[in-house]
């Protein structure tokens, strides 16, 4: 209503500035049409986890989210715990939220140990994201954009431990996770399900 009555003013005494507004509007219609989320039900699954899980195979490593990092936090803050450096390069599976973005990056997705969502227009840098985080990505989901997926998720892939920054985003993730060829399979299938069903968000 706001910005309609702006429209109305504007219109008759500064056409420049209406031009202004009209392309303020649309940017906001195409912001809200960036993001796509799967319902419950569309999550692969291979991802979702519905059930207690079974155990690993035995060349899998399962790790929980309070395995990343030793405790309690010493003067030098986090490290890394001794099973994640032992893990590094291996193959793990471990269990979380997919964090849900305003602005999905194009270069994967973080995994955390609960439910967390981001508006980066408000927050920027200064968001509310766990210490306890994963940077979920490939080459070959490189470029793509992964839709939200609500509900646990259990992602399994190669363990790397380096700091990488998101070229969009500009966060840095210190533990990086490479899903395994079945994992990336599903989250393909997740990314065809996202731009079949992708519908503009509403504020």
């Amino acid at each position: 209503m706001i910005v309609c009555l702006t429209m109305r003013g504007a219109r008759r005494r500064h056409p420049l500035l209406l031009a202004v507004l009209v392309i303020i509007a649309l940017a906001a219609g195409i912001q809200r049409a960036k993001a796509s989320e799967l319902a419950m039900h569309d999550v692969p699954a291979r991802l979702a986890v519905r059930n207690a899980l079974k155990a690993p195979p035995s060349d899998v490593i399962g790790m929980r989210f309070s395995d990343l990092y030793a405790m309690p936090v010493g003067p030098r803050g986090l490290e890394p715990s001794a099973s994640l450096r032992a893990a590094e390069g291996r193959t793990i599976r471990i269990v979380g939220f997919m964090v849900r973005e305003e602005n999905p990056s194009h270069d994967g997705f973080l995994l955390a140990p609960l439910p967390v969502a981001l508006g980066d227009e408000d927050e920027g840098l200064a968001d509310d994201l766990p210490p306890a985080l994963i940077h979920v990505s490939s080459d070959a989901l490189r470029g793509k954009q992964i839709p939200y997926m609500p509900g646990l998720l259990q992602i399994q892939g190669t363990l790397r431990l380096s700091a990488q920054v998101d070229a969009e985003t500009q966060r840095v993730s210190a533990i990086q996770l490479e899903p395994e060829r079945r994992t990336a399979r599903a989250l393909e299938h997740a990314i065809a399900k996202g731009k079949a069903t992708k519908r503009p968000r509403h504020s």
